[in-house]
């Protein structure tokens, strides 16, 4: 079988939820960590990334941070649904969708994500699968081999 093309892998689905959930909106809305834990059970040297958001909606501190959005870091780069680009690039795209951002890097021993369910472990994992197989010549390459212009967001932000 030949490699998806980015765009269908942003338009699949899984027969376990709603024919209208497509992957782009399911790993960019609530369930990117469950993709970020399938991305880095299959990548070498990956390691498991957040923003947290520390403000309520008042502006004051959060009595629990809000996680923004998780992915996969490799190098310095991350790779999520929507692309794998420069770590900065990453930050500060999702860094705009908090009001008191904060960027953590997980060490594996201490990820406290989990899937929802086996039939969100079974979708997460066959999209980590094609986007490693998507993304593969860069996730093998030197950094001084990567594109440096990103494949722009295709999802829109609330």
């Amino acid at each position: 079988m030949a490699t998806d093309t980015l765009a269908e892998i942003h338009s699949a689905t899984n027969p376990s939820f709603h024919e209208s959930v497509v992957a782009s909106e399911f790993f960019t809305k609530g369930s990117c960590h469950q993709l970020a834990v399938a991305l880095v059970s299959v990548l070498d040297n990956a390691s498991v990334v957040a923003i947290y958001d520390h403000a309520d909606e008042d502006g004051n501190e959060a009595d629990q941070p809000r996680l923004v959005h998780a992915a996969a870091m490799v190098g310095d780069r991350i790779l999520d649904i929507e692309d794998f680009v420069d770590r900065e690039v990453w930050i500060e795209r999702w860094a705009d969708q908090a009001r008191d951002p904060n960027f953590i890097e997980y060490d594996l021993r201490e990820l406290t994500f989990e899937y929802t369910s086996p039939a969100h472990m079974r979708f997460s994992e066959e999209i980590a699968a094609r986007l490693v197989d998507f993304w593969g010549a860069e996730l093998n390459s030197t950094p001084d081999s990567w594109a440096s212009d990103p494949v722009p967001p295709i999802a829109t932000r609330a």
